[in-house]
């Protein structure tokens, strides 16, 4: 059996943390695959704050059990979400800031992005377009390139399949 299982909002904060569990569900299914969903800020508390837990998170991309994609900067709710009523110029500001913090944070990320609340705009899907980076959503999306698009409700297309709680 393969399975695969989807976080959103990873931060290294103790509140948000779940590296530990992580380690151990590793150490008990050994092929499991976790995609984590980080955010650099939350509460504006930096996710360097906490080191030994990124450094776990490290461990475990390199033994391939995990992926990252960015999702958000800060993952405040600004009127319609982080990124719902933002024009181009603040969109691609914030998406670029959340890349680079990643990097600096020497967290490797695969391109891709899932804006929190699963709010953006056309602005966002063409920031996404000009980086070649897939958009993760719980909604298709007619304004970018379907090919470009994991989208939880159409998973005859996907090799990977994403539960959410839901679900269950």
């Amino acid at each position: 059996m393969k399975l695969c299982i989807d976080i959103d909002d990873y931060h290294s904060f103790p509140k948000w943390d779940c590296s530990d569990v992580l380690v151990n569900l590793v150490s008990e299914f050994p092929k499991v695959k976790v995609t984590l969903f980080v955010t650099p800020y939350i509460n504006k508390v930096p996710l360097t704050d906490y080191p030994q837990a990124l450094d776990r998170i490290r461990d475990m991309i390199q033994n391939g059990n995990i992926e990252v994609f960015p999702h958000g900067l800060t993952h405040k709710w600004f009127l319609k979400g982080e990124f719902g009523v933002c024009p181009r110029v603040i969109t691609k500001k914030k998406i670029k800031e959340s890349i680079e913090y990643l990097k600096k944070a020497d967290i490797p990320f695969k391109n891709g992005y899932k804006f929190p609340w699963h709010i953006y705009n056309n602005s966002s899907l063409n920031v996404l377009s000009e980086l070649n980076y897939l958009l993760f959503s719980n909604k298709k999306v007619k304004t970018f390139p379907d090919k470009r698009v994991i989208v939880w409700n159409d998973l005859e297309n996907l090799n990977k399949r994403y539960i959410q709680t839901e679900d269950y």
